[in-house]
């Protein structure tokens, strides 16, 4: 996606779906990750417990590389995201609209956002 549709405020839905997607990014990182405790059914043997070790490091950590982090990473973006949606709904709202003419026609294609 490279284009953003921002007329029929468009672009404030698209910022909402990101927020929606925030808010269930959120909900996987408390229950499902944090504090995730591996149990690889190995029982109390070395092998068993550096098994177990190694996968929380994988998935609960935050340290680069752990789901985690890439979770982290993945809400910031898209706050970021739905803020850019957010600021170009609003500079398109408050723009004298009769110079629309001035801004680029959008056609229908796999690079614009919703789809028009």
């Amino acid at each position: 996606m490279t284009d953003l549709y921002v007329a029929n405020s468009a672009a404030q839905r698209v910022a909402d779906e990101i927020r929606g997607a925030i808010h269930q990014l959120e909900i996987l990182r408390a229950d499902a990750v944090s504090g995730f405790q591996a149990d690889l059914g190995m029982g109390d043997c070395e092998e068993g417990r550096e098994w177990n070790r190694m996968l929380n490091t994988v998935i609960s950590s935050g340290d680069e590389g752990s789901l985690l982090a890439a979770i982290d990473s993945m809400v910031a973006e898209l706050k970021e995201r739905a803020d850019w949606a957010e600021q170009a709904q609003r500079e398109f709202d408050t723009t004298d609209h009769r110079s629309a003419d001035s801004y680029r026609k959008l056609t229908n294609s796999a690079d614009v956002y919703p789809h028009i």
